[in-house]
């Protein structure tokens, strides 16, 4: 690497002489640096207030383009423990009448408490987990079950996690609480669509879902003597089975149905059957599987059961207070983007402060 001793010989300071000569050409470069960030500075002022009034327009200014932007309605409800009701601008002013005769919920089975059976529950305190064999809850292999019209049939070594995956793969939401041992299961939609059935298709089967927890034959509905009296979803389909099903499957449901009748089936299984919300609205009758209905531009969730031969009041009217809000919402957004516009175009101009280069950093 070469040395350099600047002026040794003519006693000039050759480097500082170059610098000198070079800096006229510098000072015109940094000119021209600092030129470029201020307008790079410009630009990013430009774009920042372009979004802000493409925003504006797209959103403030499009909405209050549309009619219905002025046509905006309000419903109240005499009870609001009843109904909640919202109303579109295509609702109809006036006063409605509606009654709610059922509430929307989904199936639903809270199994009774499972254990081992005799010959593994011999320590008194070992309890169901997830890896537990079905065969130590007593459970024989080859018992057949099913899901709706899924049948699934219990294999040597199964475990509950494993028939929790069996009840899943065929359409229903399942699992096993360890601390309360139980099985719940539910169905996946609301309203009467979402029902499911857990039967039994032989009599291993029917053995299986009295460990498992799972079998129950009323409702937790009950009539005005406290007893309950509606059968569950899966004794229905056991009567239709009895009335047209093959020999077999009329052997085997006339079987159960004894049982039951005869008290021969204990379990502390709690079943909810899944049903639509039932609303009459002006006379007439409307269902919905979630509880939301959406009639002639009124939005109603149902939230409770009127009593018997109670009707409560629905009333529509031009919103004024809405729209005046809604107008005056669009003239703060606009005088508040107007003002930006102003703030920026009349901002007074740094002369005296030029950016600074790298260097000057």
């Amino acid at each position: 690497m070469a040395i350099r001793v600047s002026g040794l010989i003519s006693g000039l300071d050759t480097d500082s002489i170059v610098q000198e000569l070079v800096s006229a050409y510098s000072t015109k470069k940094e000119k021209y640096e600092k030129a470029q960030t201020k307008q790079e500075w410009k630009m990013d002022a430009w774009k920042t207030m372009n979004s802000k009034i493409y925003g504006f327009y797209t959103s403030s200014l499009s909405n209050m383009r549309i009619s219905t932007a002025y046509s905006l309605k309000t419903s109240t409800i005499s009870d609001s423990k009843a109904a909640t009701v919202t109303a579109s601008s295509s609702a109809v002013n006036g006063t409605q009448k509606m009654k709610v005769n059922k509430l929307a919920s989904s199936a639903y089975m809270t199994g009774g408490v499972v254990k081992l059976s005799d010959d593994k529950n011999d320590t008194g305190n070992k309890k169901v987990t997830g890896s537990t064999a079905l065969a130590d809850m007593g459970i024989e292999t080859g018992s057949k079950i099913a899901v709706n019209d899924t049948e699934i049939e219990i294999t040597d070594g199964m475990t509950v996690n494993q028939l929790i995956s069996k009840f899943k793969d065929a359409g229903i939401n399942a699992s096993f609480d360890e601390t309360n041992q139980r099985f719940f299961v539910n169905a996946k939609t609301s309203g009467a669509e979402g029902e499911f059935t857990l039967m039994a298709n032989n009599e291993e089967g029917f053995d299986a879902l009295q460990k498992l927890g799972l079998f129950a034959a009323y409702t937790t509905e009950k009539d005005t003597d406290g007893k309950q009296t509606v059968e569950t979803a899966e004794m229905t389909k056991y009567r239709k089975l009895l009335a047209s099903g093959t020999d077999e499957q009329k052997k085997l449901a006339k079987k159960i149905i004894e049982e039951v009748e005869n008290g021969k089936v204990s379990s502390d299984a709690a079943r909810i059957s899944g049903q639509d919300a039932e609303i009459v609205l002006n006379g007439a009758t409307f269902t919905s599987s979630t509880g939301t209905f959406s009639i002639n531009g009124l939005s109603i969730t149902a939230m409770q059961v009127t009593a018997a031969g109670e009707e409560v009041s629905i009333t529509t009217s031009n919103d004024t207070q809405g729209m005046y809000n809604k107008i005056k919402e669009f003239l703060g957004k606009y005088n508040e983007l107007i003002k930006d516009m102003d703030t920026a175009y009349n901002a007074a101009a740094a002369k005296d402060y030029e950016p600074l280069t790298d260097d000057e950093k």
